[in-house]
């Protein structure tokens, strides 16, 4: 029949899937000198971002330690709830993992929620987060790149709900 599923994938589908393994198979060229250029810059704001945390909260702590970072925000009562410097509790909680000791969530959605209430400290946190991923990111492509300097990952076709082709192996949308 005209206008099927059939023909949309034949027409469209289908092809898209060749190019995608070209792609693959061919890589991604990086300028890995570039990359390695610009550690220093994401390493000096990294630095920048701790000393003001340090500064604005008045203690300095392992800022990618979950375990010190919600002891920046909570403390914990002889009952064994647990609260902010301003009586509040914690907006969410740990699942408690393996141990089952469930502890003040510092997740994303919390600092937004806690930034957002102008929380000083929840916004430097988060910048931070977001340059100490970027940094790792460009680490792990100039690691993963072959001999050639190209960066190899895997297409996804069908996995994005919103019909966009995503990627993993390494996932370059980051």
């Amino acid at each position: 029949p005209s206008g099927s599923l059939l023909d949309y994938y034949l027409k469209y589908e289908w092809p898209l899937h060749d190019v995608l393994w070209q792609m693959e198979r061919h890589g991604a060229l990086l300028d890995q000198g570039a990359l390695e250029k610009s550690y220093p810059t994401y390493e000096a704001e990294l630095d920048r971002l701790s000393k003001e945390i340090a500064r604005v909260s008045g203690k300095v702590i392992n800022l990618r330690s979950p375990q010190q970072v919600y002891k920046l925000f909570y403390s914990s009562g002889q009952d064994g709830s647990w609260a902010d410097d301003k009586g509040f509790p914690p907006h969410k909680m740990t699942s408690g993992g393996e141990s089952g000791n469930a502890q003040p969530s510092v997740d994303e959605e919390v600092l937004e929620i806690r930034a957002a209430k102008g929380c000083q400290t929840s916004s430097l946190l988060l910048e931070h987060r977001e340059i100490d991923k970027r940094l790792k990111d460009l680490k792990q492509y100039i690691t993963l790149a072959d001999d050639n300097g190209r960066l190899h990952t895997t297409f996804n076709q069908h996995t994005a709900s919103t019909g966009r082709i995503s990627s993993s192996h390494p996932n370059l949308q980051n």
